[in-house]
């Protein structure tokens, strides 16, 4: 990775010579602590867990969070940290506290440089992150499979970004980090070692990003926006990435009894599950924003070549049904208990916008105002037209206190995509408190 290294600092040392210098001398001490206390309601009926085989996943869960941020700034050095604490409220989980940011920054020149733990996104887009290679998989200490920045957990690095009338030329480097349980629980996963070379600038009006990265595989990357008008925005991401393991599942036939009229075995399907090596995966993202003095609406289009094409969904789907169908006439045999079950982990295992390669995102919001918010989100999954539909409405009113209440559904065929799962329909509210 050394050249990786050198030509990031060459790119750094030749922009420079068109930069100027810019400085501040202030000092200040500010900090933010708020706590949310979510209650949310759930139905759930898979047709992969029939009779609530592998436990009941409907009823009531709550949970407590807290997220606690402090910035020291005094001229050109700068100190920030993050903390946030989980608690499963209804099912008395353990207590779970994390350091999710503590770093330092420095500004000298044109340059911009920090080290530590720290979050990092680079993106415009809601669906999915593919130009964000340092934190492309995103841990919630809450476990959600939703992302939630400020609830995010960041890495150690180091980083070094330049503003030139060149454009912004950046590198990033993650060292790898192993630590004993108890470390892992209050100071950080583990992470592998990363590298990230990224160049940002505006061309009439556009902005431009591209990025390349390594770790054990290489990824690259693009995006590009721009505004049209007083009202529109338009955005487009391509990636490219070296290797993606997908999971999934495979068909054994084994033996599993004696025809003594035939004179020869009994061959019953088995499933197992596989992690299969995608090559040279390509994802884009094309979308546009349309901003009104009424409501807002943004559209997204995203491809997922790691995903499974229409036809491979088609045939997962339909041998989905076959084991169910085994199962339901002979519900006691333990292979078709095992099959159920490797069925359950392959909806478990994969994410949602993972499985198939074509989807689309729609949110229609209200501008945003001092009180009230308001918002629906659909999600729909192209090839097999399932997904999920989202409301949201939110009031702050009242000092530092802000009540959320979100009601979702998903929708589709009950072997589709987002109704793999089972969920019906969920509902919760939120209650934030600031200090």
């Amino acid at each position: 990775m050394r050249a990786l290294v050198l030509l990031a600092a060459f790119l750094i040392i030749t922009a420079g010579l068109a930069s100027g210098e810019e400085q501040t001398n202030s000092g200040a001490f500010t900090y933010d602590v708020k706590v949310y206390n979510t209650e949310s309601f759930a139905s759930f009926n898979p047709v992969l867990n029939p009779g609530n085989i592998f436990g009941s996943f409907s009823g009531l869960t709550g949970n407590l969070k807290y997220y606690m941020d402090g910035r020291w700034k005094s001229g050109d050095w700068s100190l920030q940290a993050s903390d946030i604490g989980y608690l499963q409220v209804v099912t008395n989980s353990p207590y779970t506290n994390l350091l999710t940011e503590a770093y330092a920054s420095f500004h000298f020149w044109n340059i911009f440089a920090d080290a530590g733990k720290k979050k990092i996104t680079q993106s415009v887009c809601f669906i999915a992150f593919p130009i964000d290679f340092l934190m492309n998989s995103y841990n919630d200490i809450s476990q959600n499979k939703s992302y939630d920045q400020q609830f995010s957990e960041g890495r150690f690095m180091g980083n070094l970004d330049l503003y030139s009338d060149l454009g912004i030329i950046g590198f990033s480097y993650i060292p790898e980090l192993d630590f004993t349980n108890n470390t892992t629980a209050y100071l950080s996963s583990a992470q592998a070692a990363q590298e990230e070379l990224r160049y940002s600038v505006d061309i009439s009006g556009v902005d431009t990003a591209l990025a390349v990265s390594y770790d054990t595989i290489w990824r690259m990357g693009a995006n590009i926006s721009t505004t049209i008008g007083d009202y529109f925005e338009v955005h487009a991401e391509g990636a490219y990435l070296q290797d993606i393991t997908r999971f999934g599942f495979e068909t054994n036939q084994i033996v599993t009894g004696f025809d003594p009229v035939l004179m020869q075995n009994i061959y019953s399907p088995q499933l197992s599950d596989t992690e299969n090596t995608v090559s040279n995966v390509y994802q884009a993202i094309l979308g546009a924003t349309y901003n009104g003095e009424a409501f807002s609406v943004m559209f997204e289009y995203y491809y997922n070549m790691m995903g499974y094409n229409y036809d491979q969904w088609q045939n997962i789907r339909n041998s989905m049904r076959n084991f169910r169908s085994a199962y339901d006439n002979q519900p006691s045999n333990p292979l078709n208990i095992g099959n159920i079950g490797s069925l359950m982990s392959f909806a478990g295992t994969n994410s949602i916008l993972d499985v198939c390669q074509d989807y689309a995102f729609i949110r229609v919001s209200n501008p945003p105002s001092e009180k009230l918010g308001l918002s629906w989100i659909t999600i729909l999954n192209l090839e097999d037209l399932s997904g999920m539909e989202i409301f949201e409405a939110s009031y702050s009113g009242w000092d530092n206190v802000t009540l959320t209440g979100q009601f979702n559904f998903d929708f589709g065929d009950p072997y589709s995509e987002f109704r793999l799962l089972g969920q019906d329909w969920s509902a919760s509210i939120i209650l934030e408190f600031g200090i």
